[in-house]
């Protein structure tokens, strides 16, 4: 088994979210049978959105020191459950050996055979178009405020329950927002299928 770590705290509640997925997911009839994971809900790392709307602080350098700290606490590979971190993808693994599993990657190979993706996700993963690197099938709304709200509502704690949205047309609804699941009960989970991914990865058994 292989050790796991994740770069959380962009947000809490969805690094919350992301390790009890893969409690949910893992065949474990005994504690040992579960993966060894070290978390780090690291809140400091500059906001995302805030560094490509505003050019404030870039996080690529924080997000690099974290995943070292990650490989010296002996973590085999790190798992980063924040879609829009992944713009930043490049740019904290070049001329490093940081083992990040690249979640756009994982989740555009199990979306890949859809003919249309709609996308829904924050600032970086929508306007940036991350998802299009990995696929030529995607679809996105003209207007995301009520998406970005609902991202904000959560990262805030606010009691708020799943809204129903009208969206176009479309084969796959991609929950590209760790936060989304835990406000939408529809679509498909970009991070549970990371999650999964993640297990196998790791030498766990997937439910």
């Amino acid at each position: 088994m292989k050790t796991l770590g994740i770069l959380g705290g962009m947000g809490p509640w969805a690094t919350l979210n992301f390790f009890e997925e893969i409690l949910k997911n893992t065949v474990a009839e005994k504690d040992w049978d579960h993966l060894h994971i070290i978390i780090d809900n690291n809140v400091d790392i500059p906001s995302r959105t805030r560094a490509l709307l505003y050019n404030e602080e870039s996080p690529v350098i924080a997000m690099k020191e974290a995943c070292f700290k990650l490989m010296n606490a002996g973590c085999d590979y790190i798992a980063v459950p924040c879609n829009s971190a992944h713009y930043f993808y490049d740019d904290v693994v070049s001329g490093t050996d940081i083992p990040w599993v690249n979640m756009l990657q994982v989740v555009s190979d199990h979306v890949s055979h859809y003919k249309k993706v709609l996308i829904l996700g924050g600032y970086a993963t929508v306007v940036k178009k991350t998802y299009d690197k990995y696929l030529d099938n995607t679809i996105y709304l003209d207007n995301y405020d009520i998406i970005y709200k609902l991202i904000e509502d959560v990262k805030m704690n606010k009691g708020i329950h799943h809204k129903n949205l009208k969206l176009p047309s479309a084969d796959c609804v991609l929950l590209a927002c760790t936060e989304l699941p835990l406000v939408l009960n529809y679509g498909v989970d970009a991070g549970k299928i990371y999650v999964k991914e993640l297990i196998k990865l790791c030498g766990g058994k997937v439910k």
